[in-house]
């Protein structure tokens, strides 16, 4: 039983990605987007990751830009590559084989194996895409779980989480299409979730053995709950 994630690659992004790696569902394909920076720093960080934790699964690009309103990123707030650091970054990696997300999706709607689960970490924008461009794909899709939304305060502006906010159009593009769900995780529920699991993952990460703790950039690095004019996606 598989999965597909589409993602803008943040930290968190990342330790969701490691917690379904080490579980019992595959990764049948991973969709970058453009979220928390732009896709060319998306990319390097999907590389990153992909090297150092020793992913196989295929990692394909997707949409560098929102549906209608200009990029809006985080990088204002998490720093240039979109991942925060105290010091320590992710190695550099050689670049992702260039590999069309749209076309990706599509071949894994249309392959008939199994139920069609995505969990969206970032931005709509590739999910809304598909929706607009083929739509019959789309039906296909079982479930969509999303990290995005807000029940009260946001984590981008006062109002407004960021995921939900880099895109609108997108939101609601998915909205209007019917797919199953969207399942949300607003952002107060996940920054409880993130505390806890993230911390776990970097232990479990980093305590594998001295050597590679000491190559790890997650050690003693969990994070904090922002105040809302903070951003996370």
């Amino acid at each position: 039983m598989g999965i597909w994630i589409d993602t803008d690659m943040g930290f968190d992004d990342i330790a969701a990605i490691l917690v379904v790696a080490h579980s019992h569902l595959a990764i049948d394909g991973v969709s970058l987007v453009s979220g928390n920076a732009p896709l060319s720093h998306v990319r390097a960080n999907a590389a990153s990751a992909a090297a150092v934790f020793d992913w196989t699964f295929p990692i394909h690009t997707g949409r560098e830009l929102p549906v209608l309103c200009r990029l809006e990123t985080a990088q204002s707030i998490l720093g240039q590559t979109g991942i925060p650091t105290t010091g320590r970054s992710l190695p550099p990696a050689g670049p992702l084989p260039e590999s069309s997300a749209f076309a990706a999706l599509c071949d894994w709607l249309s392959d008939g194996k199994g139920p069609k689960r995505i969990l969206a970490l970032g931005p709509l924008t590739n999910i809304a895409a598909l929706a607009l461009a083929r739509p019959d794909l789309a039906d296909r899709i079982d479930e969509l779980t999303w990290m995005g939304g807000g029940v009260t305060a946001g984590n981008h502006t006062a109002s407004a989480e960021f995921n939900a906010f880099a895109d609108p159009e997108a939101l609601a593009i998915v909205l209007a299409h019917g797919l199953p769900g969207p399942t949300m995780s607003p952002a107060s529920e996940r920054w409880k979730a993130k505390r806890r699991s993230c911390s776990q993952i970097c232990w479990r990460v980093t305590s594998t053995s001295p050597s590679a703790a000491a190559d790890r950039p997650w050690q003693s690095t969990t994070p904090r709950p922002p105040p809302f004019s903070s951003s996370r996606g």
